[in-house]
């Protein structure tokens, strides 16, 4: 009985670390969209956007985040070098950049610490416009996200209810022993 409680113990540290450790990583760690790379494996060049790390704790009004943004944008573009992103949009009041990267350009992007997530930007023809084209976004991938943290939260649950069934038959059997 001592043995199954110590290993439940265990269990259940283990899986908060990893829970929280996890969390933590995936924070610091720059994401890519599959998409890049596969388009880099044909062209030079792949347009993408990329998402600047907001800082924690933001709380100021929206002239002083324009300021805050535009900085973080002079800052991440006077790191990229001109033939690694050729910049196509600098925006106002979002934490992006938008252009085009080659494969060295996502490398110097990775090691600045400043860029959170780099996406693919797909061109479609579409009716309309002078060109008859428009960029769109590619929806984010959250499905690996989201099984990372479901499948630890199950199995917190699943423990919890380990925990409860075992401390719940040991109160019964201490009842059996005070009644005998």
């Amino acid at each position: 009985m001592l043995l199954k409680r110590n290993l439940l113990i265990i269990f259940l540290v283990f899986s908060i670390i990893f829970l929280f450790g996890y969390a933590n990583g995936q924070e610091s760690q720059m994401s890519v969209d599959p998409e890049v790379y596969q388009t880099l494996e044909n062209e030079e060049f792949v347009r993408v956007i990329l998402q600047i790390k907001k800082p924690e704790n933001l709380s100021v009004d929206l002239k002083e985040e324009q300021i805050l943004i535009s900085n973080a944008q002079e800052k991440l573009l006077s790191l990229l070098p001109e033939e690694h992103f050729r910049p196509l949009r600098i925006y106002e009041t979002l934490w992006a950049v938008s252009g085009y990267i080659d494969k060295e350009g996502i490398s110097i992007a990775e090691k600045s610490g400043m860029v959170k997530r780099i996406e693919y930007v797909k061109r479609e023809k579409v009716a309309g416009g002078k060109s008859g084209r428009i960029a769109v976004i590619t929806p984010v991938n959250y499905t690996t996200e989201i099984f990372y943290w479901i499948l630890p939260l199950i199995f917190l649950i699943l423990l919890a209810v380990i925990f409860y069934r075992y401390f719940k038959k040991r109160r019964k059997q201490q009842g059996k022993k005070l009644v005998s």
